[in-house]
This record gives structure tokens, sequence and C-alpha cells, in this order.
């Protein structure tokens, strides 16, 4: 597991990112990183739906592009087959205090504009119930946009020993299987889910709203 600089609670990456992708996580930095104040729609549900979030922003606080572009045009050909189709979350850090804790999640995902896009990253118990969805309210194509890119959500209501699963979602291929399990008080690390992990719920609200851009 490679390690971020960080004095947060958890944060790791996936040991088999490929170069391109790896090279830009670890150059990540607080100037890349929504949070949640600022940076888009982050709301919560409990496993009963509830909404236990706000909408806290239109646009994860970035400006619509004024030119085009596609994530195959920068890094698309150095891209492995499943960085190709699926959203990876590729670290996880945590603050706050239990039962209020803020999540800031790294994503990886090949976006190319409203077509294909990362629309939200969520957090799910063992049992496969959803606690928190963050939704992305735009894709993240380079060079207009970070990519990978952090953003934050809370408040996340678990407890410090709670085992939870961080996953992202692709708006064409679904749940990424490439997630962090683990809690906050032992830390979260890289893991593979199965393919029919908390599958049903991809059609659970909260949803996206129309994407922008």
């Amino acid at each position: 597991m490679r390690q971020l600089p960080s004095s947060s609670l958890s944060i790791s990456v996936w040991p088999g990112l490929s170069a391109a992708v790896l090279a830009t996580a670890l150059g990540c930095d607080a100037g890349s990183r929504g949070d949640a104040a600022s940076d888009g729609a982050a709301t919560g549900t409990q496993g009963d739906g509830t909404d236990a979030g706000a909408t806290d922003g239109q646009d994860d606080g970035d400006a619509a592009p004024t030119t085009g572009g596609s994530s195959d045009d920068s890094t698309g050909a150095q891209l492995d087959e499943y960085e190709k189709i699926y959203a990876s979350v590729i670290s996880v850090e945590v603050s706050g205090t239990p039962g209020d804790y803020t999540f800031s999640v790294g994503v990886f995902s090949p976006d190319s504009g409203c077509e294909r896009y990362a629309n939200w990253w969520e957090v799910v118990d063992e049992d496969g119930g959803l606690i928190f969805r963050r939704i992305l309210t735009h894709s993240h194509v380079p060079p207009m946009f970070e990519q990978p890119f952090v953003r934050s959500g809370g408040p996340v209501v678990v407890g410090a020993d709670d085992i939870v699963t961080v996953r992202a979602h692709m708006n064409t291929s679904g749940f990424g299987y490439r997630t962090f399990r683990g809690s906050v008080a032992d830390g979260l690390t890289e893991h593979e889910t199965t393919p029919d992990f908390a599958a049903g719920l991809e059609s659970v609200p909260p949803q996206p709203g129309e994407c922008p851009f």
C-alpha cells in the first residue's frame, strides 16, 4: 500500500494503479480537494433513504469548461482495462468525531463528459445498507478539471469501529470494485468488492440531477 503524506486518520492509495493515475494521485494536494462546505452536492442517507445531508453548492466548485476535452486524450493510452471503464476509489481521508465524520474521497474515473462520468461516491455498511452518498454534479475531464480528484462529504454517521466500504459509481458502468474498506479506528485500506455487493443501491435515492458538463 503506497501512503500519501498526511496527518489524517486514514489515507492510502491503490498499489496497482497504472503509472499515469498513480503519478497524478501522488501529486494531489489540498488545492485539488473540494470540501463539504463549498464543492458541490453532498447528500447522505440512512438505510431507509431518509435524507441526512444537504446540498451545499451547484457545481462541485468548478466553473464550466470553455473548451472540450477527454480523459482518453491525455491518459487513455496508459490506462489499464479496468480504468477505462470503471471509477476507482484511490484514497480515503477521515476527520471528525464518531457519528459526525467527514470523508474526503479520492476518485479516478475515465470521464469524457456527461455521456460518461463518475456521478457519486458512497459509504456502505457491512450488510449492504447505504450510509452516505456524495453526489458528483458534473464530469471531471482533463485538462479542464483535475483527474484524479478529491471530494468531501458528511456527516457520515458511523461509529469509530464500524466496518464500511467506500466505492465510486459511473453513470455508464455502475459501481467500481476498486474500493476502500475498514473502520475509522483501524483505518480504511484498498479492497476489491464482488460485483453483486449491494448492487441494489444503484437505484435508491438520492440520485444525480441533470449533468451540466
